[in-house]
């Protein structure tokens, strides 16, 4: 009797291609809708907000170490994928001008950058919610944080 294991292999993996290809498509789509509409809203944004932003972020250098590695959150990020173009360009700002540190996102590090922009002119960032369990060790001013990550 005859088995179809290679037939059956051979489906499978066209299935596996076919779904890793799909995400791929979607990736490449969310990228590009990203990218255009964050060029219609403002075409010279970079330009702009890397000075305002090394400026904001400035104070976090002296409060984290020399070198290794500090996690991120922010409103703009999820726990999986950056909400806005705005909010993924806060993210590399931030590894920009905290360098040589290596900041990740997440808040599954000891120290931790909180990066929320909007908290300079809203809500304390005593009375602020953290995602993850995050707790305040120093706010410095316009938003930009020093907070307390999951592993210590």
């Amino acid at each position: 009797m005859r088995t179809h294991r290679p037939l059956l292999a051979r489906a499978t993996l066209a299935a596996t291609v076919f779904l890793a290809l799909a995400g791929s498509v979607e990736a490449l789509y969310q990228t590009v809708a990203l990218h255009r509409d964050s060029r219609v809203a403002n075409p010279a944004v970079g330009v702009q907000r890397t000075g305002v932003q090394d400026e904001r972020l400035r104070p976090l250098r002296e409060h984290l170490p020399p070198r290794g590695v500090v996690g991120y959150a922010s409103d703009g990020w999820s726990g999986s994928a950056f909400t806005t173009v705005e909010a993924l360009q806060d993210y590399f700002l931030t590894q920009y001008a905290v360098a040589p540190v290596i900041v990740l996102r997440g808040a599954g590090l000891p120290i931790v950058v909180g990066n929320y922009p909007a908290d300079s002119a809203a809500e304390p960032a005593v009375r602020r919610t953290y995602p993850a369990g995050l707790v305040l060790r120093r706010d410095l001013g316009n938003g930009v944080l020093l907070l307390e990550g999951g592993e210590r």
